[in-house]
């Protein structure tokens, strides 16, 4: 038999109906193939607003922020700035259409903290709205809330709340309710896009109670005096559990909601950030620690997934600071590892180990807990033995 011609045999020989079958699930795929072509490039912002990186930057500084924003974008700055939000529309384009607006809530009575900002906002939003979900937030160090509503009229609301020292800021999103599915979707990465930007102009002052200037009000501050060191953590996260085994003192943090079922932390499936305290009489050197742990977390990394840097904190010490997806129980997980030595110096220096892990699951849902993990990184300092 002719092996060159042994295909076309074999389809000559198919029944119409098989034959019908086949093409129509090929123009299937290829419709599906061209589809999601589509989609990706309609709703891509790099492809439709190229990179925000290079997008032109605005500056309001009667609301201390600044934010990048498309170039097909336009910039509407109000006359009473202290009364109406900075506004950003599509070029040419008013009325019902997307709308992002950027400024601060001044009510009449004097707002005290993110919480009551948060529970004002919702008392008065939920009478033309509904609430679809609410999650918490930090951009450059300040505490905030977003809330993703939608009101009577359909339209699709994004409101992000921000505690900046004595007043709130804003910046909200609004999406017709006539807008299609594929507006929706690249307009609400654009918000995104815009709020990854977002800078506040003033550094935050230094607190009454010590804390880093990075670190909002509403968190809490953790002291370990066998650990010899303190820290601050989240307002919405709690210490799940603290122990000490063979001279090392642990310690897990994790959000509230996490710690209210059965599933342990290790298997993957949970946020969670856990602190490790060598014994204060068994002194290490970064080198060492190296490699008695980063080696293990760098074999366990995905391929083209590992980054690493290494650091140091006055008046703390050095350390190493490497990130990667991981497997763990079976899943791809987003993992942190922070080797520290509590001593100032090289590498040879001596001083008490300190370990910080961290994992992520569904990392693109836990950009919040991801940012936390950072800040409580940057709050470590050293108790004085």
């Amino acid at each position: 038999m002719d092996i060159g011609i042994w295909p076309l045999g074999f389809m000559k020989r198919l029944d119409f109906r098989l034959k019908l079958l086949v093409a129509l699930s090929l123009a299937g795929v290829i419709a599906i193939a061209m589809v999601m072509a589509w989609w990706f490039w309609a709703t891509s912002v790099r492809l439709q607003f190229g990179d925000p990186a290079q997008w032109p930057e605005h500056i309001t500084e009667i609301n201390n922020m600044a934010f990048r924003y498309p170039s097909a974008m336009e910039v509407i700055v109000p006359e009473d700035q202290l009364a109406n939000p900075v506004s950003i529309v599509k070029k040419g384009e008013r009325g019902e259409s997307v709308l992002i607006q950027v400024g601060t809530w001044r009510p009449e009575t004097p707002l005290k903290d993110l919480e009551d900002a948060a529970k004002r906002f919702e008392a008065v939003s939920q009478k033309s709205r509904k609430t679809l979900r609410v999650e918490p937030l930090i951009r450059d160090g300040r505490a905030g809330i977003v809330f993703v509503q939608d009101d009577r009229g359909g339209r699709r609301i994004w409101e992000m709340i921000f505690w900046d020292e004595t007043e709130a800021r804003e910046i909200s999103l609004q999406l017709p309710g006539t807008a299609s599915a594929v507006d929706r979707t690249l307009y609400e990465r654009v918000f995104q896009d815009i709020f990854a930007t977002l800078d506040f102009l003033t550094g935050s002052k230094e607190k009454s109670d010590g804390r880093p200037s990075e670190i909002p009000e509403r968190w809490h501050k953790y002291e370990s005096k066998e650990g010899g060191f303190a820290m601050w953590y989240p307002g919405e996260w709690v210490v799940a559990s603290e122990f000490e085994e063979e001279g090392i003192r642990s310690v897990i943090f994790q959000p509230q909601t996490e710690t209210e079922n059965a599933v342990a932390f290790e298997q993957g499936s949970e946020v969670s950030f856990v602190v490790h305290a060598g014994p204060s009489n068994d002194p290490k050197t970064l080198n060492e620690l190296d490699v008695n742990f980063a080696s293990l977390f760098r074999n366990q990394a995905l391929e083209g997934t590992l980054s690493e840097e290494r650091f140091s904190f006055p008046d703390v010490g050095s350390g190493i600071s490497l990130e990667a997806t991981q497997k763990i129980g079976g899943k791809d997980v987003l993992s942190q590892l922070v080797l520290l030595v509590g001593a100032e110096g090289d590498e040879n220096v001596r001083g008490r180990a300190y370990v910080f892990s961290a994992i992520f699951p569904r990392p693109q849902e836990n950009t919040a807990a991801i940012e936390f993990a950072r800040l409580m990184m940057k709050s470590f300092r050293l108790l004085e033995q």
